[in-house]
């Protein structure tokens, strides 16, 4: 009954006054809060000054009224509602995915990426971003066009230029090699090379590059993986673990291994699939837990018996194979200038939208003053790229005997430009963090993935220090050093007044560099103890020089402004002192002066086991 009676008394109708059931039910209307305007991009190509003026000067006005609409669609393509962007962050959202087994419990080994990689991998062909470099429509400049376009690619596609750069060897491995197998052998990488650099979305297809094993990926000699002959067939079996492969889904791969007949390694081709679409004796154990690069499907695998076919002569894999480095390693620094480049985007609009104290941060001069340090790192590398590039593609076009010069800079300049780009990309994009304060710290306002894809271009293809220790392989075997000195110096026989001082400021640290290279190439100690800082100082003379080149020749203010502040830093950054190598393990390993012992190593201390971290 009480029940009965409270439903009634709820259910009948009440008297209440109108400005009572107002005040009932309605709420405050909300305050209204700052709202901060988020930074705007527009197309990528058409707003990169840097870019524009250097192709400006040193591409010919046909070639580059050819080839502008394609970088204009593709600059439109990476930016924020282009069809790039869109798919390189779904990829991220949307990390690949390793099935081990399918429902009847046969092994697979099957790994899922999400749609919008294969897409990447089929804008990057409609774009010719590896073919221009094999079509040479535009000659000597066709690959300096191929890589602007990489760099443009790069930040926005979720590293896809991982495979890409990997083809974008494996087809110029081929190109030099093609001539020296046999015909079973040709009709393979034929048909490869004809995939690698096709135009046709469905066409195109992507290698790996799989030399990295437990022992290492810079030392190879400690490799594990076996090549055993199958006279039946003319080709070889494969048995080894590879430690790290990238682009794991692609449909061919380049390797290493030993032969019976050989106790070096020999460069082999291989398919990573059958015909009919099963692993070709490869078994994938795991997908690697990376810090970046999450959309990259990178793997251990284990090759397991896998038909491959040999590439170049028995013994020589890693000189064959290195023709792959070469690219990989431009290729890295493309990216590495892409993701830096599109970092200083984002802080400089982002500048001209909020206010701090009362101010637009771009009239803050400390803000402006770091932004300046940004581009200007950004803009000296470019100069080095562009020059690097430009080498290549004539060597490519016209040979290395067109002239052996420029040849041997090239092979000193490449581990130069790798290292370089690769440190400059992370401090650039960690300082555009920084410029967007804790807003920049969020993952989704995209700078974050910038700073973690940014730190690979460091490590893969050689770390920093692997490629200090490069640098000298010209210097010492090809007597590169007096070609790279008279590059250097080949500065403008009469400057503007305000690169006089600079021009004096490089010949200067040019002379530092050449005595400590004469010393250094008789003690092996102090070369390799000075090995980074002299790489470093290498680059920056060079890259000086470069910017003192073209101020003169554009004689544009803020090419002048660049040449004259980059010139101002220290260019030589070698530091030697007496006993070096001695001082360097007293700090670097914390050796006790005492007992000589190394602290922090070992199976324990100070009486207690150290554990595994």
């Amino acid at each position: 009954f009480a029940t009965s009676a409270a439903i009634a008394f709820a259910t009948r109708p009440h008297s209440i006054k109108e400005e009572e059931m107002s005040s009932v039910t309605s709420t405050p209307p909300p305050r209204v809060y700052y709202q901060q305007e988020e930074p705007h991009l527009g197309n990528q190509y058409l707003e990169d000054s840097i870019l524009r003026s250097l192709l400006a000067s040193h591409v010919p006005a046909d070639v580059l009224a050819q080839v502008e609409p394609e970088l204009v669609r593709l600059g439109d393509r990476v930016a924020p509602g282009g069809d790039v962007l869109k798919h390189g962050r779904l990829c991220e959202e949307n990390p690949p995915k390793l099935f081990h087994h399918n429902a009847f419990g046969r092994r697979v080994d099957r790994i899922e990426t999400h749609p919008s990689w294969d897409t990447l991998i089929q804008i990057a062909a409609e774009e010719g971003i590896i073919s221009d470099g094999y079509k040479r429509t535009h000659g000597a400049y066709s690959r300096l066009i191929q890589m602007m376009k990489v760099y443009l690619f790069s930040p926005s596609s979720a590293v896809a230029d991982c495979p890409l750069s990997m083809t974008d060897g494996g087809a110029r491995l081929i190109e030099m090699n093609l001539k020296k197998v046999g015909p079973s052998q040709r009709a393979l990488l034929e048909e490869a090379y004809a995939h690698f650099t096709s135009t046709q979305p469905s066409e195109i297809w992507t290698s790996g590059q799989w030399m990295t094993e437990k022992t290492g990926g810079s030392d190879l000699r400690g490799s594990e993986t076996r090549a055993v002959l199958d006279p039946e067939t003319g080709m070889y079996k494969l048995y080894g673990y590879k430690y790290f492969t990238s682009a794991t889904t692609s449909q061919t791969a380049f390797t290493l291994a030993r032969t019976s007949d050989n106790k070096n390694l020999a460069c082999f081709f291989l398919k990573v699939r059958t015909k009919e679409g099963d692993l070709n004796n490869i078994m994938i154990h795991r997908l690697k837990n990376k810090f970046g690069t999450k959309a990259v499907p990178t793997a251990e695998l284990e090759l397991v018996g896998t038909p491959a076919i040999l590439v170049g002569q028995d013994g020589l894999g890693i000189k064959v194979i290195s023709s792959i480095l070469n690219i990989t390693r431009i290729h890295n620094a493309a990216n590495s200038l892409g993701y830096a480049r599109r970092a200083v985007a984002v802080a400089r609009d982002y500048s001209s939208r909020r206010k701090v104290l009362g101010r637009k941060l771009s009239e803050n001069p400390l803000h402006v003053s770091t932004l300046a340090e940004m581009d200007l790192d950004v803009r000296g590398c470019m100069h080095l790229l562009v020059d690097l590039c430009l080498r290549m593609g004539s060597e490519e076009v016209n040979g290395i005997n067109a002239n052996p010069d420029s040849s041997v800079l090239l092979r000193l300049l490449t581990p130069l430009l790798k290292l370089y780009a690769g440190k400059m990309c992370i401090r650039v994009t960690s300082e555009a963090i920084e410029c967007l304060g804790g807003t920049g710290y969020m993952e989704d306002s995209h700078l974050p993935v910038l700073l973690r894809d940014s730190q690979v271009t460091s490590i893969w293809e050689g770390t920093t220090n692997v490629l200090s220790h490069d640098v000298w392989r010209p210097i010492l075997k090809q007597n590169a050093l007096p070609v790279y000195a008279q590059e250097v110096k080949n500065l403008p026989s009469t400057p503007l007044d305000e690169l006089k001082e600079p021009a004096r400021v490089i010949v200067s640290a040019l002379e530092k560099l050449i005595s400590f290279a004469t010393e250094a190439s008789s003690d092996k100690l102090l070369l390799e103890s000075n090995a980074r800082a002299f790489a470093f100082s290498l680059a920056r003379v060079f890259i000086a020089s470069l910017l003192v080149r073209e101020a003169t020749k554009v004689r544009s203010k803020v090419a002048i402004v660049a040449a004259v502040r980059f010139s101002a830093q220290d260019l030589c950054l070698l530091k030697i002192e007496h006993n070096q190598f001695e001082h360097d393990i007293l700090l670097g390993m914390d050796v006790d002066e005492k007992s000589g012992e190394t602290r922090g190593t070992g199976e324990s201390s100070h009486g207690r086991v150290r554990a595994r971290f």
